[in-house]
Parts: structure tokens; C-alpha cells; sequence
């Protein structure tokens, strides 16, 4: 559903650190499409510095960066399009060096027609550290799953994600020495949600 306004509300800094950090915050209408945050108008909750304000996050600029005040949560960055827009799709950038600045950790994507009163539209939790200048997806309308990687009946990692796919089924061919040499075996990996 378009809406004027949408923003990140962070509810709290990455466990940790004292501030929350973007370098570049792409909001997309359709998946794998263009950025459609030009034009309009970024804000914030806060601000470290002169040189770190919010329209930092929207210039495409992997240099610059909005920071959030030291010790400041929750946070907010905003942006205000010309006209209405459906966003579907969020890439968000970290810092090209994380240190001493934190890209964000569990975040919520709000909406709203006013700028005053805001809904929740996605909830994005259990955000993993980061890399220096990595950029991440995150899918809007999708729900997050618990997706569990097992091998031989063993769990080996559990993680939330935001997708779609809701089983997977790989085959794989472990070889096993035996007396009379080696014996391939199928084993199965299974993802599952």
C-alpha cells in the first residue's frame, strides 16, 4: 500500500554499541528494482555530528553515512517521498569502517500519511554483526521463518529470515572407507522453515 512517509525505527542500538549507523538506505517498489528514495526529504531522530545527518543514508554515497547521537535509542530515520509509493524492498549499507561506528541491529519498517501517526509494516529481528561496507536485502511483506540446517539428523544452524521458500531438499554424496574401499553414501541436507 503507498504512503508518503516511511521510516526505520531501531529500538535500540546493536547490542553493545552506542550509536546506530547507515551509509546508504535504498527503499525499492518492487523487488530488485530501482531506488525510488530521490526527490523527497530524509530526517531523523538524531544526529552525531553536522556531517552525519540522515540525507547521508539516501544519497547512494557509500562515504557518507547517517550516525545516530552517542548513548540516543530508540532511533528513527525518515523519508518523505513527492507523492505516495508502495516499498517492497529495503538495501541498507554499513559503514565502510565499522569502528567506532554500528550499522543497525533489530529494526521495524513503519509507515505512515501524516508523519504523525505511524504502522508498523515489517519487523526485521535477530539482525547478525556486520561487515564493513556490506549491504544487505531485506524483503517487505515477507514473513521471517526459523529455518533449520540439519545434516544426518544433526542441527547445525538456526536462523531467521525473511523469505519465501519454505522447504529444500538437497542430496549429497558423502564418501565412507570401508574394508573393501571407498563406499558413496547419500546423505540428506535438509533446510526446512
Amino acid at each position: 500500500m503507498a504512503h508518503l512517509y516511511w521510516r526505520l525505527l531501531f529500538p535500540a542500538n546493536f547490542p553493545g554499541e552506542r550509536r546506530t549507523c547507515i551509509a546508504v538506505c535504498e527503499m525499492r517498489s518492487a523487488i530488485g528494482g530501482p531506488n525510488v528514495a530521490t526527490g523527497g526529504t530524509a530526517s531523523a531522530s538524531s544526529q552525531l555530528s553536522g556531517t552525519t545527518g540522515a540525507e547521508n543514508a539516501f544519497d547512494g554515497n557509500t562515504n557518507t553515512r547517517w550516525e545516530s547521537a552517542s548513548d540516543a535509542a530508540p532511533n528513527w530515520l525518515m523519508y518523505q517521498f513527492a507523492a505516495p509509493v508502495d516499498i517492497v524492498e529495503l538495501a541498507l549499507r554499513s559503514y565502510g569502517s565499522l569502528s567506532p561506528v554500528s550499522p543497525p541491529g533489530n529494526f521495524t519498517l513503519q509507515s505512515s500519511d501524516d508523519g504523525l501517526v505511524w504502522n508498523d509494516v515489517a519487523n526485521f529481528e535477530n539482525v547478525r554483526p556486520w561487515s564493513a561496507g556490506e549491504t544487505r536485502l531485506y524483503q517487505v511483506g515477507v514473513e521471517p521463518r526459523v529455518f533449520t540446517t540439519m545434516v544426518a539428523g544433526e542441527v547445525l544452524l538456526q536462523e531467521k529470515l525473511p523469505v519465501r521458500v519454505t522447504m529444500v531438499a538437497v542430496e549429497v554424496l558423502a564418501s565412507v572407507a570401508s574394508s573393501g574401499g571407498q563406499v558413496a553414501r547419500r546423505r540428506p541436507l535438509i533446510i526446512s522453515g
